[in-house]
């Protein structure tokens, strides 16, 4: 996918935003494949819902005329609530629009699907249900990207599932407290972003 003098965008919400796996992704581009000369940015940012990126990207990252780019969406787009059709409408309609925006400016893209969650957060008001309806709706966003991929040509990155199997591997391993979710259980600490910089 990656091609000589790429501009790498990593687009996504909060835990893009950290700046955690967009580290690990550019420093294993920058050992593994020097010769490449990838430069990588991250536009990553608080709270951010797909319709949102989809309003900004033109003057917060199109502008710097990236080359690829990776997507994590997903996480604030579920509601924090059990799978809710018309939340899943609006989510796959502005995915359509970031990818077709992305490829109309010549930008290839790596669609990343949400992670899990590890606990229901408490900062979220609005949220309801169990971890399991949280992770379930978050499964059923995913799905939405597998759909939106292959109906446009596009590379896909699983971050749900690795995410969701290591912490139940981890959990039985190191104890209940490790949490690669992230203590929060959304906002995942190293362990966790090793996966997902894995996953893409």
């Amino acid at each position: 996918l990656l091609r000589p003098g790429d501009r790498l965008a990593i687009c996504g919400d909060s835990i893009t935003e950290q700046k955690m796996y967009s580290r690990i992704i550019e420093t294993y581009l920058t050992a593994c494949v020097p010769e490449l000369g990838v430069t990588v940015r991250q536009y990553g940012w608080s709270g951010e819902t797909a319709p949102g990126f989809l309003g900004r990207m033109t003057n917060d990252c199109l502008r710097f005329h990236p080359t690829v780019a990776t997507l994590c969406y997903g996480m604030n787009d579920h509601g924090y609530r059990a799978y809710e059709t018309a939340l899943g409408e609006r989510y796959r309609q502005a995915m359509e629009g970031i990818v077709g925006a992305f490829k109309g400016a010549g930008v290839r893209v790596v669609v990343g699907s949400p992670g899990c969650v590890g606990k229901v957060p408490h900062w979220v008001k609005e949220a309801k249900g169990t971890v399991e309806d949280l992770n379930l709706s978050l499964c059923e966003f995913r799905n939405l990207d597998v759909n939106l991929s292959a109906r446009e040509g596009t590379a896909f990155a699983d971050v749900f599932w690795p995410m969701l199997r290591a912490d139940v591997d981890a959990k039985q391993r190191f104890g209940a407290d490790f949490a690669v979710p992230g203590k929060d259980g959304v906002h995942p600490d190293w362990s966790g972003q090793l996966i997902m910089a894995y996953a893409f």
